[in-house]
């Protein structure tokens, strides 16, 4: 898992911070499990096995894609 970064979140107009977690987790047929979590602010980011990604995705069978999903921030709102 990559280290975790500081987070720069901007004030909304009552002074809160904003931010969606996500985790996820997978579990394959040979026991092998992996868990990934991912905060993001209001810059959003990407979800995905590129290692580009916000939240990268760990999936050897490449069944998912590079950029799976992405998380966008708009009126006030993830």
């Amino acid at each position: 898992m990559p280290a975790k970064t500081r987070l720069r979140a901007r004030r909304d107009a009552k002074g809160f911070e904003m931010y969606l977690r996500l985790k996820a987790s997978t579990a394959y047929a040979n026991d092998d499990a992996n868990q990934v979590e991912a905060i993001f602010g209001r810059d959003g980011g990407t979800i995905g096995r590129d290692p580009r990604c916000q939240m990268v995705l760990h999936d050897p069978m490449r069944r998912i894609s590079r950029i799976q999903g992405q998380i966008v921030w708009q009126n006030d709102a993830f």
